[in-house]
């Protein structure tokens, strides 16, 4: 794990192998970022919800050997980037809507949609997957009404 500090900006980065036995740290650090950066405990269990669907996603189906938790920490909020080099898949807005009650999966990323600020999903086959969400602090209730944005290319 590396720590970068750049004036307001905190950058924590853990990488690991692609495997489920590591989520548990992976777990344990989305709290302790989130409980240093003074989230609600509402707003720590849907990022960690989010998150953590986006890190067990690709640990079960990237192929990828590697995966990459970035968090950056702001006075304004925390971005977080999962980041695999695995095998990549076709994204499209219509991924964010719930699936009929027939269907065994596909809900992911309507979950993680629902619950973050924004969410940005950078995708190409053979080339592995990058997911970026946003999750502000606030004082407030919770806000219901995150931006999607969606890429082919992993920048």
């Amino acid at each position: 794990m590396r720590r970068i500090r750049r004036s307001t900006q905190d950058i924590i980065e853990l990488t690991v192998p692609a495997t489920l036995k590591y989520l548990k740290i992976i777990r344990q650090l989305i709290l302790d970022v989130m409980h240093s950066a003074r989230f609600s405990d509402a707003d720590i269990n849907d990022f960690m919800l989010a998150i953590m669907e986006a890190v067990t996603n690709s640990m079960r189906h990237s192929n990828s050997d590697n995966l990459t938790v970035r968090f950056e920490v702001n006075t304004k909020g925390i971005t977080v980037h999962i980041i695999d080099q695995g095998c990549g898949f076709i994204f499209s807005k219509k991924s964010c809507k719930f699936p009929g009650v027939g269907n065994s999966g596909g809900r992911g990323l309507p979950l993680m949609y629902c619950l973050v600020d924004s969410l940005i999903v950078r995708s190409k086959e053979s080339y592995g997957t990058q997911i970026t969400m946003v999750k502000h602090i606030r004082k407030t209730s919770r806000r219901r009404d995150p931006v999607l944005q969606a890429d082919s290319k992993i920048s």
